[in-house]
């Protein structure tokens, strides 16, 4: 995430870093959500980064896709 902090104002720079975490995003973390309650508390600190990242990272990558009318970037 400092990454991403450090570049998020450069478009070109966000493209390669989307595309760089294209399989974390788009498919390791594909259905990771928190959202849903299955009885499991959690401590969502824990997922902080993850958490961030995800939100991040769909923000951003979908409609990228959209825009570019691409299946993915990679």
């Amino acid at each position: 995430m400092a990454i991403y902090k450090g570049i998020k104002n450069q478009s070109e720079k966000v493209k390669e870093w989307l595309a760089k975490n294209e399989h974390l995003g788009a498919k390791k973390y594909f259905m990771f959500s928190l959202d849903n309650d299955y009885g499991i508390s959690i401590d969502r600190n824990d997922f902080r980064y993850t958490i961030e990242f995800t939100n991040i990272f769909n923000n951003l990558y979908w409609v990228l896709l959209e825009e570019l009318n691409l299946k993915q970037l990679n």
